[in-house]
């Protein structure tokens, strides 16, 4: 008898129903805001990532450039000689057998479709000498340059040395490229880098045999044109008028993160004759909608 009335008087062990709801609506909710938390800071750190990637990327192109390093595929031949273009020809010829012709730089094309979310690089060749004579030609318009990629009206290469197409990491995308000139912004979306020529007083009279690189904003150019498109913006600075060279405010890339509310302006910019590239990372809503460079409104 007494044991029965002791065992009536023990509380029950456990939880209820409701409480145990309760219990895990909250542990899901921690859970929840852990991994967005957490995720947040994965994306946050892969866009960092990505956009220093291409910036690493852009300056190994400024790099070769002014070191006169061009891999070549020998799966081309570039006769310069006359008054005319180079005459570029699928075929094989070994680096420095190539009659009247140079490399001279490379082009950069942004957004190239059908691949927005990458940008494109080609190799440039032009002329060695001016026609008729043995006296190397003295800046771009007198060179002609042409994409190699401009082979037989445009057929493109698979991408090899010549040619390279570099997709963007973690969903970054290209929002905007610009260059900024006496502190006024104009988009485009193609960049030439291009090696200078030496210079002449006279008619064989050497002026300066340095060289140095000169950054290009290709003037009318613009984000999501196809290859051909853009491989044929290097026929824009056989005119003057089409071409900027050298702006004073440089060059700025923005990239939009896919997965933040971040972005990253990568300024390409001339200093002593060296291209050298600065990146900067924004949070859109730190800045509540503004861009301190104005690269990406």
């Amino acid at each position: 008898m007494l044991y029965t009335k002791c065992m009536k008087g023990l509380k029950p062990n456990g939880f209820t129903i409701v409480e145990t709801l309760i219990f895990l609506a909250i542990s899901g909710a921690l859970v929840g805001s852990a991994v967005l938390i957490i995720s947040g800071k994965q994306n946050q750190a892969e866009f960092t990532s990505g956009v220093r990637d291409v910036e690493n990327q852009l300056q190994t192109v400024f790099d070769n450039i002014g070191n006169g390093y061009y891999k070549n595929t020998n799966d081309f031949s570039c006769n310069g000689v006359g008054g005319g273009p180079p005459n570029i020809q699928p075929g094989v010829n070994n680096q420095g057998q190539n009659s009247g012709c140079i490399f001279i730089g490379q082009m950069i094309q942004f957004a190239p479709l059908p691949n927005p979310s990458s940008y494109a690089v080609y190799t440039v060749v032009g002329k060695q000498f001016k026609a008729g004579t043995t006296q190397p030609v003295a800046n771009l318009i007198d060179a002609k340059p042409l994409p190699i990629y401009q082979i037989l009206g445009f057929t493109p290469l698979a991408p090899n040395d010549a040619f390279g197409s570099y997709s963007l990491p973690y969903g970054i995308t290209v929002k905007k490229v610009q260059y900024t000139l006496a502190g006024a912004r104009t988009p485009i979306g193609s960049v030439g880098v291009f090696s200078s020529f030496v210079q002449y007083s006279g008619t064989n009279t050497l002026n300066s045999g340095s060289q140095r690189i000169d950054i290009i904003a290709m003037k009318g150019s613009s984000l999501n044109k196809d290859y051909v498109t853009g491989a044929s913006e290097v026929l824009r600075v056989t005119t003057a008028a089409n071409t900027v060279f050298n702006p004073d405010g440089g060059i700025q890339i923005c990239l939009q993160s896919g997965g933040t509310s971040q972005y990253g302006v990568i300024s390409i910019g001339s200093s002593g004759g060296h291209l050298r590239t600065n990146l900067n990372i924004y949070d859109i809503a730190s800045y509540a909608g503004a861009d301190p460079t104005n690269a990406c409104v």
